[in-house]
């Protein structure tokens, strides 16, 4: 959540309402993804209108799985560098071995194919979905943070992987 501190300020003052994720780092996404989910759906019913989901990098595959789980509570995903699909080839190796340290689900890989293969499905007709890439990335390739699905909304912008949720040209697209 402090990582998206900017990104919340600028919604805030176009006035969204903001919830944050308790996130404080990634250590368990399958968890993350099962906890927000609930979370989503606790939102809709409280403020009776669906919810706009933002995320950056993993952030943005935990975004995804929010989706497939709870799609009728969801009106949009954005998400600013967020890997797609069999997207282990395209990550800085120095980058994966950190995750592979921190993230368990990442070194068994009957979790990680499930995660690989849910995020090659696409989402919902009715979510509306956008990817902020860079060809700047240095995190992620960014032929991995582009949806090729035609219902998808790619959008390439100047800058770097962890700049994208502090960037103004990303900003315009929401």
């Amino acid at each position: 959540d402090i990582n998206l501190f900017h990104l919340n300020t600028f919604l805030i003052r176009i006035n969204y309402n903001v919830y944050s994720s308790g996130i404080i780092y990634h250590r368990d996404p399958e968890h993350e993804i099962t906890r927000l989910s609930q979370r989503v759906k606790e939102i809709h019913k409280r403020e009776g209108q669906k919810v706009h989901i933002l995320g950056h990098s993993l952030g943005g595959v935990v975004g995804r799985g929010i989706c497939h789980l709870s799609p009728d509570e969801v009106a949009s995903l954005t998400a600013f560098g967020g890997p797609i699909g069999d997207f282990e080839e395209d990550i800085d190796p120095f980058v994966l071995a950190w995750a592979k340290m921190i993230v368990p689900s990442f070194n068994q890989p009957d979790e990680l194919r499930e995660r690989k293969d849910q995020l090659s499905e696409p989402l919902h007709e009715e979510v509306k979905t956008t990817y902020i890439y860079t060809k700047e990335d240095g995190v992620v390739h960014w032929r991995s943070t582009v949806d090729d699905n035609p219902q998808t909304e790619n959008i390439e912008v100047p800058g770097t992987h962890s700049g994208l949720v502090a960037n103004p040209h990303a900003y315009r697209n929401l």
